[in-house]
């Protein structure tokens, strides 16, 4: 968690405010690394993508659905994003 951890003026224990929000891809989301990050009190959003075979891209409702954005704030081409936290068991998770 070491880059976590050295956010400027991140005091352990205290939220560092609503416009922190650490974005993690697939890699990124492990109990260990989550835990850490709710322990710490850090917002976070996971994202990872969805293996085309899968089945599940027709689980998620249409209006969930919206266009995903570049670092510039631009449409990407042919990229969307959904919101799949109600769809999803996350008991273990925090």
């Amino acid at each position: 968690m070491c880059a976590s951890a050295q956010l400027p003026g991140h005091i352990p224990g205290t939220r560092p405010g609503r416009k922190v929000l650490i974005r993690i891809d697939g890699a990124g989301a492990t109990h260990a690394a989550l835990d850490w990050r709710t322990t710490h009190r850090l917002s976070y959003s996971v994202g990872y993508s969805l293996p085309a075979a899968s089945g599940l891209l027709e689980l998620i409702p249409t209006d969930v659905w919206a266009p995903a954005l570049d670092a510039h704030d631009e449409v990407r081409d042919g990229a969307w994003v959904a919101e799949l936290t109600d769809l999803l068991h996350l008991n273990a998770w925090p």
